[in-house]
Parts: structure tokens; C-alpha cells; sequence
């Protein structure tokens, strides 16, 4: 039997206000879901590619994590369809009627190499955080989580993963990674 290649796309959502500009602040919005941010990407590779790109990307397309606070994504895809999905996604305009557009931070081929980004782009995100602060309370707060920002595989293990299952880390043996957005 052979195993399947697959790529994993670490994307932020940037959320836009009315003007079209990137708000300063980050928005969150709870109420978003993986499903919300599934269906945009599949319609955004249907607006590109048509019946041909929905039909080589659906077999294998999975948002595998999302997190509503810091608007992290996680998108699975097969490795045949991976160049669909990145020429799809800047076309990605609004999710759940919310204006906003996805920046990718990562593509690599395990959930852990993908994992090991998002902490260093956590990392150069508190650093900016931390030049913008005002008062010593909140220069100490960031500087507590950016020492916390250490990448231990025993503690980050599971942080991408649902419940038990980690079948996608086990089997994926790839490690051709690119990294964006530095």
C-alpha cells in the first residue's frame, strides 16, 4: 500500500477593517469555525481552478486546526494539490462574512515542522509586543511569554493534535519545509 504525501499550510487570518487596511489591533472572532474557514478555502480554489481544482484538492483538504484567539490555521492537503491550494489561498477574501485575507507563515510536510514555525513566529511577534509597551506591567507580562516561548517536543506534542490521534505526525517522514512571511 502507499502512503500518501501530504503538505500542511500554516496560514494567520487577518482581518481588514472597513477601509481595506489590516486593523492594528487584532480582531478575533470566536464565533469562527473550521468549517467557516474550509468552505472559503474551497470556494476560493473553485473561483481559480474551477471543477478541475475542487475536485484535485477536495480528496485530501482538511483544516486540521484552527485557534479563534490568535486566528492560527492549520490546512492539510495532499502533496499533488499543493501548489492549487497556495496559488488559492491569497484569493481567500471573506470568511463567515468577515472581511479579511490569509497570510501563510509556513508550509512544510509534519504537523511538527509547521509547529516549530508557530513558536518562532509567536516568539518575533512578542518581540514586537514588547518595544510597543507602555507601562512595566505590561513589559512584564510579555517578557514572562517570551521566556515560556521554548520549544520542548515533549510539551508541544500535542498541541496541533485532537484528542489521540497522531497519525498524521507518525506517518509523515517529510521534511521539506518552506517557511514565508519573515
Amino acid at each position: 500500500m502507499v502512503r500518501l504525501k501530504k503538505r500542511y499550510f500554516l496560514c494567520e487570518i487577518v482581518f481588514v477593517d472597513q477601509d481595506g487596511f489590516s486593523s492594528s489591533q487584532p480582531q478575533t472572532l470566536p464565533s469562527l469555525k473550521e468549517a467557516d474557514v474550509y468552505h472559503a478555502v474551497k470556494g476560493a480554489v473553485e473561483e481559480i481552478y474551477g471543477d478541475y481544482g475542487v475536485g484535485a484538492v477536495m480528496g485530501g483538504l482538511n483544516v486540521k486546526y484552527m485557534n479563534a484567539r490568535t486566528n492560527v490555521v492549520l490546512i492539510r492537503v495532499h502533496l499533488h494539490a499543493n501548489k492549487i491550494l497556495w496559488t488559492s489561498l491569497p484569493f481567500v477574501k471573506k470568511i463567515a462574512k468577515c472581511d479579511c485575507f490569509m497570510k501563510t507563515l509556513h508550509i512544510g510536510g509534519t504537523i511538527l515542522s509547521c509547529q516549530k514555525s508557530l513558536l518562532k513566529y509567536n516568539r518575533q511577534q512578542l518581540a514586537v509586543l514588547l518595544k510597543q509597551c507602555k507601562t512595566p506591567e505590561e513589559r512584564k507580562t510579555v517578557q514572562d511569554s517570551l521566556k515560556k516561548c521554548n520549544l520542548n517536543v515533549s510539551e508541544s506534542g500535542t498541541a496541533f493534535t485532537k484528542g489521540n490521534n497522531t497519525e498524521d505526525d507518525e506517518n509523515s517522514d517529510d521534511d521539506d519545509d518552506s517557511e514565508f512571511g519573515d
